[in-house]
C-alpha cells in the first residue's frame, strides 16, 4: 500500500515536471547598431586586404604552355 502511494506521489510530480511551462529565451540577435558596426568592420578589413594586395602585386604568375585540349587516350 506504501509503495502505491510512493509511485503516486512520483507520477504525479513527474507530471507537474513535464507540464510545466519553460521560461523563453532571451534573443540573441544583434541589434541594429551592432550589425552597422559589424558591417563596417568587414568593410574596413575588406579594403585593408584590397591594399595590400594591390602593394604586393601579383606574387603568381603561371609561365606553361596550355596543352591544347584534353589528351584523347587519357581515358
Amino acid at each position: 500500500m506504501a509503495s502505491l502511494k510512493h509511485l503516486c506521489l512520483v507520477l504525479f510530480f513527474t507530471s507537474m515536471l513535464v507540464c510545466h511551462d519553460a521560461r523563453p529565451l532571451p534573443s540573441t540577435l544583434p541589434s541594429r547598431n551592432e550589425q552597422h558596426a559589424f558591417l563596417e568592420s568587414a568593410k574596413t578589413v575588406l579594403k585593408e586586404i584590397m591594399r595590400r594586395k594591390q602593394l604586393l602585386g601579383t606574387q603568381y604568375k603561371p609561365n606553361r604552355l596550355s596543352p591544347g585540349g584534353p589528351d584523347p587516350h587519357h581515358h
